[in-house]
């Protein structure tokens, strides 16, 4: 598995879908974690079009573990078909409580709201999920995602807080690029209007 996922990783020409697509849609079922982080990690552009690829992410998306369920949502970018099981899928994970970043800036949350933003009109059906995590008061957001950090990293909880404020930023982000509705975000805007991020929002958008 790891040297189908470095020939994936490397879109090799030799690489045949036909038979790495399946092997790596055997391997998201198998009962190692580690064997389902890698298999996600190694779906590329190469796959696109393979039978079982989307419906084998849209299962990853829901993974028990948190780093196939982060993998998932960067195939998603890669494999392409954003269909409405994929944008639910995508739209579940706005929910996630468990951060996989190692340096602590990235959240499943996040990645999620990234990767929706990019799909554009394509992903409607998930503004709703996206104004949830928008709108969402810290206090609130912050209790699922505090137990599982602290259980990992004791004593970093503070840090919590600024991971809630980038997703949130970002699920503020991919509303405007899929609705480009300005009634959707300017409540939040003039809430973070003394805030710093609020500049940086202005500026990538």
């Amino acid at each position: 598995l790891g040297a189908l996922g470095f020939w994936a990783s490397e879109s090799s020409p030799a690489l045949d879908p036909s038979v790495a697509a399946p092997l790596l849609i055997e391997a998201l079922k198998d009962r190692s974690a580690g064997v389902r982080v890698a298999a996600a990690g190694a779906l590329g552009p190469w796959a696109i079009g393979s039978v079982g690829v989307v419906d084998a992410v849209v299962q990853a998306l829901d993974d028990e573990e948190a780093w196939v369920r982060a993998n998932a949502i960067r195939a998603v970018q890669r494999v392409g078909s954003p269909n409405s099981a994929v944008i639910a899928g995508l739209s579940r994970r706005l929910g996630d409580s468990d951060r996989w970043s190692t340096n602590g800036t990235i959240t499943i949350r996040r990645s999620a709201a990234q990767v929706l933003g990019t799909l554009g009109t394509e992903a409607r059906a998930a503004v709703p999920a996206l104004e949830r995590l928008m709108t969402a008061e810290p206090w609130i957001t912050n209790s699922s995602i505090s137990d599982a950090h602290d259980a990992h990293f004791p004593g970093r909880g503070p840090y919590v807080t600024e991971w809630l404020e980038e997703a949130r930023l970002e699920a503020a982000k991919s509303i405007w690029r899929i609705t480009s509705d300005p009634d959707l975000v300017l409540p939040f805007l003039i809430e973070r209007l003394q805030s710093t991020q609020v500049t940086t929002f202005h500026a990538q958008i």
